[in-house]
C-alpha cells in the first residue's frame, strides 16, 4: 500500500516537472493539446498490476471467504445455543419451585418439574398471549388434582420467564 502511494506521490511530481518545463519550451508560452493529453494520461493512469498487487488481490478474497465462513459457523452455533436449556437454570427454578409451593412438587421428580418451564417456554415462544401462558403454568404445574391458583401461576411464570432459553 505505502508504494503505490508512493508510485502515485511520485507520478504527480513528475507530472507537474513536466507541465512546468513543456510550458516553458513552448512558442506560444503554453502547452500544447497533445501533450496536455499525455500530461493527464500520466498522471490519471494506474501502474499495472505486478505480482505483489496479485498477491493483495488474492489474499483479500481469501480473507472475504473466511470472513464469510466464519459468520455462518458463528450464527450457527448461535442458533445452536439459543435452543439449549441451560441446566443450571432449570436446577435453580426446580429447586424455588419445591421450596415455593411445596404443594404442587411434592411426590414429583426434577424431570417433571424442569417440564413446567420446557413446556411454558415452548408456548411463549410460539406467540402464547399471556393468558395462554398462565393457563399452560396452571396445565403443567398441576399437581395429583392440586391445581395453582391464579396468583400461584402468575408467580410461577414469572419465575419461569428468565429459565427459557
Amino acid at each position: 500500500m505505502r508504494s503505490i502511494i508512493g508510485k502515485t506521490t511520485a507520478t504527480i511530481v513528475t507530472a507537474s516537472a513536466l507541465v512546468f518545463g513543456l510550458s516553458a519550451c513552448t512558442n506560444d508560452g503554453g502547452t500544447s493539446e497533445e501533450t496536455k493529453e499525455k500530461i493527464s494520461s500520466a498522471v490519471t493512469s494506474t501502474p499495472e498490476a505486478g505480482p505483489g498487487e496479485a498477491l493483495r488481490s488474492s489474499v483479500e478474497e481469501t480473507a472475504s471467504g473466511l470472513v464469510s465462513s466464519v459468520q455462518a459457523t458463528a450464527s450457527s452455533v448461535v442458533s445452536g445455543i439459543t435452543g439449549a436449556w441451560d441446566q443450571a437454570k432449570l436446577t435453580a427454578f426446580t429447586a424455588t419451585f419445591r421450596t415455593a409451593y411445596p404443594n404442587l412438587s411434592s411426590d414429583r421428580d426434577d424431570e417433571s418439574i424442569e417440564s413446567i418451564v420446557k413446556e411454558t417456554c415452548t408456548a411463549i415462544d410460539s406467540g402464547a398471549s399471556d393468558q395462554q401462558q398462565v393457563a399452560k403454568v396452571k396445565q403443567v404445574a398441576t399437581n395429583d388434582g392440586t391445581v395453582p391458583t391464579e396468583e400461584q401461576a402468575n408467580r410461577i411464570l414469572q419465575l419461569v420467564k428468565p429459565a427459557c432459553p
